[in-house]
């Protein structure tokens, strides 16, 4: 593995999106909408905006770190994304889950986070398998 793409390996960067899809979306069912205010974020607009996060800069909560990366079955894990996304569909458009850099974000906006950390990290796995 060359550790200037990832200091971690792909099994980690598909366990490390799937906990983050199931922590957010878990967090936004729980979220009351009536305790949302939206809030002015310049780091979610610019990263929104250029539909791209920088490689490096964010580091992840533990609660979304991988405990392992050896012989992972990796079809539960899919299985309960999947079960979460469509829980998601059926939830308020100001039910919101917070962030560490960009705050609460609503349904929308949850939804736009998780496409942008997923094809990130999409990104990284095509360059770790490039070089490796």
């Amino acid at each position: 593995m060359n550790r200037n793409v990832s200091e971690v390996n792909v099994s980690w960067h598909i366990q490390h999106c799937l906990l983050v899809i199931h922590k957010s979306i878990q967090a936004l069912l729980l979220s009351k909408p009536e305790d949302y205010k939206s809030e002015f974020n310049l780091p979610r607009i610019i990263l929104f905006y250029l539909k791209w996060f920088p490689r490096g800069k964010g580091k992840a909560p533990d609660r979304v770190k991988p405990q392992t990366t050896d012989n992972i079955d990796f079809q539960p894990l899919f299985d309960k994304a999947e079960i979460h996304i469509q829980k998601l569909e059926q939830a308020l458009s100001k039910q919101y889950m917070p962030h560490p850099i960009f705050g609460k974000l609503d349904k929308q906006q949850t939804i736009t986070m998780l496409t942008l950390h997923t094809l990130h990290h999409i990104r990284i796995i095509k360059d770790i398998v490039k070089v490796g």
